[in-house]
C-alpha cells in the first residue's frame, strides 16, 4: 500500500445496513477547495442515490478500503463497529457520531487501539452544539409525528395537534430548549397544538423565549412546574441533550397517576441507563406498539435520522462542512481550535471528554462480562446457527474417556457437550456472556454432569477451576488471538489443566488460508448471503456477512435476519495464524504441540501437551 499523502482524507463505507454518508459532493467540494485530498470507498453514496461518477467530479478519489482506512484522518457518519477499529493504527484520527458513552464495547475498543477519536456530537461553539442541529432538528420533527401517531393508538388519546371546531387543540409539552427541542416545539405549534417548553433554567427560558413560536409557552423547569404540566399534557416530548446512567429521573412512575389517561409520552433523545425519563423503557424499534405504563403510553426510538436517510446525510453534511473543514486543519495542519477539541473523546487512547471519563466505572465493572458487539444478541439462535449440524473434532473421540473433566471455553450455547457426556465426561462450559450460558443451560437440560462458569479466559485461575482436556472450538482460537498474544492465550489454558492435561483447538491456519464455515479470502468485501436455515421460532434464518481483510486481520460483520426482521447485527475480528506461530507460542508458555491434522470445514485440528511437571 502507498504510503497517504499527509492531506488526505479517508471516507469509509458505512457499516451493516446503514444508508446515511457523511461524504456529499457539497462536503468534498468544501475539503477539496480547502487543499485536502479525499479518498472513498466506491458506492460510498449509494444509500443516498449519489453515483461514484458524482463524486469524481467533486474531486473524490475512489479507492480500496484498505487505503481509506490508512488515511492520517478518518470520517464517517456513525460511528464504526468496534471490530473496524482494528484497521486503525495507534495515533490515527477518527471523526464520527460516536454516541460512544453509554456503549462500553466501543469505549474498550477506542481505549485498547489506542487511537485519537473525534466525536461530532459534543463539538461545542459559543456554548452550542452546532453538528446537533440537523439531527436534533429531524429527532424533534419525528417525535411529534410519532407522538401524534400514538395518541391515535386504540389506547391513547385520540385527539389531534391542531383545534377544529369544536373540539380544543391538543397540549403539547417539550422538556428542552435545545436542538431537539426547539423543533419539536416549532413543528407542534406550526400543527395548532396548544405548546409549553421547559427549560432548564431562568438563564436557557429568556434565551429561548425571544426565538419561540408565537403562542409558545416558556417556562423555566422545576418540579412544581412540571407537575402542573403533565396533569393537563395530551403529548410529552422529552428532549434533554444528555441523559445518562448517572441522569435524576424528571418523570417517575408516581408522576404518571396525575397525567391524563392515555398521554403520550416521547423520549426523543434516548440516552444510556434508565436516563431522566425512566418510564419509558428500553429502546423501541420504529413500528413497534407504545409501551404502556399506569395507563401512560410510552414511545423511545433512537434512529429517526437514520429513517429519512437522503435528508439526513444532506443536511448534516451542509451543516458539518466547515467544522469538519476545521477539523482537517486541526488534525493535519497543527491548527489550536478550541471549539474543534472540544470534540476529542479519545487521545491516544485515553478517555478525554468529560461525559465519556463517567463511563470508567462501566469499562471496569464489564471488564468480565464485555463481548464482542452483538455476541450475547445471539444466543437466542446460535444453536440453530453455529453449532446445528456441526461436525465433532476428528481428534475428539480418542481424547475422551470416561472420568475426564472436558471444558469448552468459549462456548457460546455449547458445542459438543453431548459428546462428553456420552464418553461419560464432567463437562464445564466457559463464556464471557450470561446470555450464552442461560441459553447453554437449556441446550444441556438433561445432561448429566455439566456446569457453566462465567468468566472470560484471561480470569481463569487453578483455584476455580482443574481440568483435563481444553476444546477451543469452532475456530474460537483466531477471535481470542486478536484481543491476546498468542502466548498469553496458551499460558492461560496451561494454568488450568491438570497435569498430563492436553488442549485441542480448531483453528484457522495457514497461509494462503482456505474457504471455511465463516471466512472466504477469495470474496470481495461485499455483502452477501451465506447461510439460510430454519429458525427455532419457526421461519426462516437469513445470515448476511461482509468480510475485509488488513494484514493478518479480517473484520467479519454478520446480520441476521429472521424472515425480514433484523435479529442482530455482529462483528467479529480475525487473526490469520499458521503453524510456526501456533507451535512457537506454546513452546513459549511450556507447552508442545503434538498433533497437527486438516479438519473439517476447513479448520485445522491442534492438539496441545501440557508440559510435565
Amino acid at each position: 500500500m502507498r504510503p497517504h499523502p499527509p492531506q488526505t482524507i479517508g471516507f469509509p463505507r458505512e457499516s451493516g445496513p446503514e444508508r446515511r454518508t457523511i461524504l456529499t459532493p457539497t462536503l468534498a467540494r468544501s475539503l477539496t477547495d480547502a487543499g485536502f485530498d479525499i479518498h472513498a470507498e466506491p458506492g460510498i453514496g449509494e444509500g443516498i442515490f449519489i453515483d461514484d461518477t458524482t463524486y469524481k467530479q467533486a474531486g473524490v478519489r475512489l479507492t480500496t478500503p484498505d487505503e481509506v482506512w490508512a488515511a492520517p484522518l478518518v470520517l464517517r457518519y456513525k460511528s464504526p463497529n468496534p471490530g473496524d477499529l482494528t484497521r486503525l493504527r495507534p495515533g490515527q484520527h477518527i471523526g464520527a457520531l460516536f454516541h460512544a458513552e453509554g456503549d462500553v464495547d466501543l469505549l474498550a475498543a477506542l481505549t485498547s487501539t489506542k487511537v485519537n477519536a473525534w466525536s461530532y456530537e459534543f463539538l461545542a461553539d459559543n456554548g452550542q452544539f452546532p453538528l446537533g442541529r440537523p439531527g436534533g432538528h429531524i429527532a424533534g420533527v419525528q417525535a411529534v409525528l410519532a407522538g401524534t401517531q400514538a395518541l391515535q393508538h386504540p389506547a391513547g388519546r385520540g385527539v389531534l395537534p391542531g383545534s377544529l371546531p369544536g373540539a380544543e387543540p391538543a397540549n403539547v409539552v417539550v422538556i428542552g430548549s435545545g436542538n431537539v427541542g426547539r423543533a419539536a416545539a416549532l413543528t407542534a405549534a406550526r400543527l395548532g397544538a396548544r405548546v409549553t417548553v421547559l427549560t432548564s433554567g431562568p438563564t436557557s427560558r429568556d434565551e429561548y423565549q425571544a426565538a419561540a413560536p408565537t403562542g409558545v409557552t416558556v417556562l423555566a423547569n422545576d418540579r412544581t412546574v412540571l407537575r402542573e404540566a403533565l396533569a393537563s399534557a395530551d403529548l410529552v416530548i422529552g428532549a434533554i441533550l444528555i441523559s445518562t446512567h448517572d441522569t435524576p429521573p424528571m418523570i417517575r412512575t408516581t408522576d404518571l397517576h396525575h397525567m391524563r389517561r392515555g398521554a403520550v409520552i416521547v423520549d426523543a433523545t434516548c440516552g444510556y441507563g434508565p436516563g431522566y425519563l425512566p418510564t419509558a423503557g428500553p429502546v423501541q424499534k420504529p413500528g413497534d406498539p407504545p409501551r404502556i405504563v399506569r395507563g401512560v403510553l410510552h414511545v423511545k426510538v433512537d434512529v429517526w435520522p437514520a429513517l429519512v436517510p437522503v435528508t439526513a446525510s444532506h443536511a448534516y453534511a451542509a451543516n458539518a462542512a466547515p467544522y469538519l473543514v476545521r477539523l482537517a486543519e486541526t488534525v493535519l495542519r497543527g491548527r489550536d481550535d478550541t471549539a474543534v477539541r472540544t470534540a476529542q473523546i479519545t487521545a491516544n487512547g485515553v478517555l478525554a471528554h468529560p461525559v465519556v471519563r463517567q463511563a470508567r466505572p462501566l469499562l471496569r465493572d464489564n471488564a468480565v462480562t464485555a463481548t464482542t458487539p452483538g455476541y450475547a444478541a445471539r444466543a437466542g439462535t446460535y444453536a440453530a446457527e453455529v453449532t446445528a449440524g456441526l461436525t465433532v473434532p476428528q481428534l475428539l473421540d480418542d481424547l475422551l474417556r470416561p472420568g475426564l473433566t472436558v471444558a469448552e471455553v468459549p462456548s457460546g450455547t455449547g458445542h459438543y457437550p453431548h459428546t462428553y457426556a456420552a464418553a461419560g465426561c464432567t463437562t464445564v462450559l466457559i463464556d464471557a456472556s450470561p446470555e450464552m450460558l442461560d441459553a447453554a443451560a437449556e441446550n444441556v437440560a438433561g445432561v448429566p454432569h455439566v456446569s457453566l462458569i462465567h468468566a472470560r479466559l484471561e480470569t481463569l485461575t487453578a483455584e476455580q477451576l482443574r481440568v483435563d482436556l481444553i476444546v477451543v472450538p469452532n475456530g474460537a482460537l483466531n477471535q481470542l488471538a486478536d484481543a491476546m498474544p498468542l502466548p498469553d492465550i496458551f499460558r492461560q489454558l496451561a494454568g488450568v489443566l491438570n497435569p498430563g492435561g492436553q488442549v485441542l483447538l480448531q483453528a484457522l491456519l495457514g497461509e494462503p488460508v482456505e474457504r471455511c464455515g465463516f471466512y472466504e479470502p477469495l470474496r470481495d468485501d461485499a455483502p452477501f448471503i451465506d447461510r439460510v436455515i430454519p429458525a427455532p421460532s419457526g421461519g426462516t434464518l437469513v445470515r448476511h456477512r461482509r468480510q475485509r481483510r488488513t494484514d493478518d486481520r479480517v473484520s467479519i460483520e454478520f446480520v441476521l435476519r429472521h424472515n425480514d426482521d433484523q435479529v442482530y447485527e455482529h462483528t467479529v475480528t480475525l487473526r490469520l495464524l499458521d503453524r510456526p506461530s501456533v507451535t512457537n507460542a506454546a513452546a513459549a508458555a511450556g507447552m508442545k504441540v503434538t498433533t497437527y491434522q486438516p479438519g473439517l470445514g476447513q479448520l485445522t485440528e491442534v492438539l496441545l501437551a501440557a508440559a510435565p511437571t
